[in-house]
């Protein structure tokens, strides 16, 4: 079982070292890129909150557009829309550039390079319908966003993982400074892989290609 407690936020100012040179998918990878580590970060957590959009899709999908409010630089583009996918993917669309509708609509995460122009907190094959948590209660899958003025907040909200009882929380982060950051609460995913990274233009020299986690659950 894939559990994650962890709080990532990535900019472009702070750097550790690679573990993982390569990434294919005939490899774990984990801590590869430029990113500050947090534990314990909290979910700012939209679920019930006032004045949020709606952005739920159906399975393997993609939710309509919504506007960030803010100009959003990131390589080497300027962003103000973006759409978030069921797979725990968002895809950052303004203008002409902006990656396709074919992102994450694939429900076998693949490594990187794959889409440009995407952020991949947590791409896995998840759909909406009734989580089951730990206590016995149950929650309504939710697919949210929220515009907080100088940040905004991208919540997948008790998702399941398909064919399977499970709840997934987690949250992509945007903030006006050009910095985003990944939240996770409850994770719980045994039949299928997982990608954590980011994609930019992948024919630019380096890649703009950031992998953090991929894990390929049918190696073993």
């Amino acid at each position: 079982k894939l559990l994650l407690l962890i709080g990532l936020l990535f900019s472009t100012t702070h750097a550790i070292a690679d573990n993982n040179a390569n990434c294919t998918n005939s490899q774990d990878c984990y801590n590869s890129g430029v990113y500050i580590y947090e534990g314990g970060q909290d979910l700012v957590d939209i679920y019930d909150a006032t004045g949020t959009t709606n952005l739920n899709s159906s399975d393997d999908s993609w939710s309509g557009q919504v506007s960030l409010g803010m100009e959003w630089d990131r390589w080497g583009q300027t962003w103000s829309h973006a759409k978030m996918s069921t797979n725990g993917c968002v895809n950052l669309t303004s203008g002409s550039a902006g990656g396709t509708s074919s992102n994450c609509s694939d429900y076998t995460p693949q490594s990187l390079p794959y889409r440009d122009y995407t952020l991949y907190p947590f791409w896995t094959d998840l759909i909406r319908g009734t989580a089951y948590l730990d206590d016995g209660s149950t929650k309504t899958s939710k697919m949210l966003f929220k515009d907080f003025g100088d940040y905004v907040v991208f919540g997948w909200y008790y998702m399941k993982e398909y064919n399977r009882n499970s709840s997934n929380s987690f949250e992509a982060i945007l903030y006006e400074n050009n910095s985003f950051e990944y939240r996770y609460r409850e994770l719980d995913i045994i039949q299928h892989d997982v990608l954590i990274g980011e994609q930019g233009n992948n024919s630019t020299t380096p890649a703009d290609t950031k992998t953090f986690l991929y894990y390929n659950d049918g190696q073993s």
